[in-house]
């Protein structure tokens, strides 16, 4: 029953960021038994424009509950990992703006990785994806302050680094730094997006973590560099708000160096036309936009993939070498990839501007050699 109850949370989860993929990794993992766990978090949102300085006004006060299997090593990839641990997190809290923003609920299936491990200590780091819920969003009448957040409904990425003591058996605390991002993707605005860093404590009660089910000498693959091809489309919405939502395609050409079994380098080049790129007419009479250049954006990339069986999580950090638009030059990914066959792989991708979404990216790739 625990079984089916996940697949349905994760089916439903993941139907919104194209998170299948870690879903169906989760599900298809041998696990051991599973283990429960609550997290208080004590934080609050950045304010990195003035129009959203006066939208806070406290701290933000969440609490997590989780569950999560550690993995048997049935599979390859665990053992490669070494016993990574796969769940599921329910959060919900008051982000520090009761007035504009209220509280926000989000449900994200999430991996977690081994660091350190000693006899009764453990350092991890989790990654996790799902959907987030903001009780209070943007109303040009009864909420016009609120320019954080335009829909109810965002995608959510949540990022912890955590230590975790052995208090008795199958008991243990914790205490961690977390990162909790919010947004839409530009699909509806305002979308400056949530970016909640965060302390948090907790305890947990099960097995796994703290142990390693068994183990043996590793053996690395000699796996050869692969260059893929990424067809991939975005949606996006532009200021002024309630204007049409834009296509975007996307075109990436990636190279890819592997480092052992479960992790690589990567670099590469994108090209996309983004038709809602726009400049503000400066000292126009009314509030005027000009889209008149070529709206052509080309850019290079280099970063991070770790491999967690057919599922992959890469981290990109790219600069535009072409764009007549005024946008930071630096932009970040984040994503998932599940390969399918031997040389098509699903995608998507989280495009930010140091915090502040771009556009959430689906796409297929396929591998030349």
């Amino acid at each position: 029953m625990p079984k089916l109850l996940l697949k349905v949370i994760l089916a439903v989860c993941f139907s919104f960021t194209s998170g299948w993929s870690l879903s169906q990794t989760i599900l298809d993992s041998s696990a051991t038994q599973a283990s429960f766990g609550v997290n208080a978090m004590y934080g609050f949102f950045l304010a990195n424009q003035p129009k959203s300085m006066y939208v806070r006004n406290d701290h933000s006060y969440m609490t997590e509950a989780v569950v999560s299997w550690q993995t048997s090593g049935k599979q390859r990839w665990h053992r490669d990992g070494h016993y990574p641990s796969l769940g599921v997190a329910l959060l919900h809290g008051d982000v520090g703006s009761r007035q504009y923003l209220g509280n926000i609920t989000a449900l994200y299936p999430f991996m977690l990785f081994p660091l350190q491990r000693t006899k009764r200590s453990f350092t991890s780091f989790r990654l996790g994806a799902g959907i987030g819920w903001v009780e209070k969003i943007y109303d040009k009448n009864t909420n016009y302050k609120n320019l954080m957040i335009g829909s109810h409904l965002n995608a959510t990425i949540s990022l912890r680094v955590q230590r975790e003591w052995e208090i008795m058996r199958k008991l243990s605390v914790n205490v961690g730094i977390n990162f909790t991002h919010l947004s839409n993707g530009a699909i509806r605005l305002p979308n400056l997006g949530l970016n909640i860093p965060a302390i948090s404590a907790g305890l947990r009660y099960g097995g796994g973590h703290l142990t390693v089910p068994h183990r043996e000498r590793r053996v690395r693959d000699h796996r050869m560099p692969e260059i893929t091809i990424y067809v991939a489309g975005a949606m996006k919405r532009t200021y002024p708000l309630e204007t049409e939502v834009y296509v975007v395609p996307i075109v990436t050409g990636e190279f890819a160096k592997p480092l052992g079994n479960v992790s690589r380098l990567n670099a590469g080049a994108t090209i996309s036309y983004d038709r809602s790129l726009s400049k503000e007419v400066v000292n126009a009479p009314t509030y005027t936009f000009d889209k008149s250049a070529n709206q052509l954006q080309g850019s290079v990339y280099a970063g991070y993939e770790h491999i967690a069986g057919r599922l992959s999580i890469p981290v990109h950090l790219g600069v535009y070498v072409y764009n007549n638009y005024p946008v930071n030059q630096l932009y970040q990914t984040i994503g998932l990839r599940y390969r399918f066959s031997k040389r098509w792989k699903m995608a998507v991708q989280l495009k930010t501007h140091f915090g502040k979404a771009d556009y959430i990216q689906y796409g297929i790739g396929y591998k030349l050699k």
